[in-house]
């Protein structure tokens, strides 16, 4: 798969910390990047995500396999 977008409000963050939802998001991009074998994976934030988004601002991505 050469693209995967994210529609934002990925997790759902009334039932998880800030620490879990980070851990289990990247968790779910890593296996889902390594198993659909995407090439690129665009995240758009959604309205309940801009704890994430800022933490995440200015980082590169990791391509799996790369």
């Amino acid at each position: 798969m050469d693209e995967l977008v994210l529609l934002g409000d990925i997790p759902d963050r009334t039932m998880s910390s800030t620490s879990e939802i980070t851990t289990h998001v990247n968790a779910f991009i890593q296996t889902l990047g390594s198993a659909a074998k995407v090439h690129r994976c665009i995240f758009v934030p959604g309205n309940h995500d801009h704890t994430m988004w800022t933490d995440y601002a200015g980082l590169e991505a990791v391509v799996p396999g790369e």
